[in-house]
């Protein structure tokens, strides 16, 4: 029998938090305001500066909007760049 080690399955799972984790979140938690509430409430407050106003939604941006991933487009080197652009017409297609 092998002793010590590591072994398959043991240990904490993978993306567990830990006491001192779970405490932290808890006390952040504590008045019901998280950070993005407050970000966003200054965001929207009109007697800030408009600054500051801006800081907070660039702040809060990421964590609202989801960014979007860089786009590789294919094709010959040398060869013209095609556009296809179809109408939508708001029917369904039979």
């Amino acid at each position: 029998m092998r002793r010590g080690g590591a072994r398959p399955g043991a240990g904490r799972r993978k993306g567990s938090r830990g006491k001192a984790q779970i405490e932290l979140l808890a006390r952040a938690r504590g008045d019901g305001e998280q950070p993005l509430d407050h970000m966003l409430k200054i965001m929207r407050d009109e007697s800030e500066d408009k600054h500051f106003r801006a800081q907070m939604a660039g702040m809060a941006a990421p964590f609202v909007h989801p960014r979007l991933a860089a786009i590789e487009h294919g094709g010959k080197k040398d060869a013209p760049l095609t556009i296809i652009v179809e109408r939508f017409t708001g029917e369904a297609d039979e």
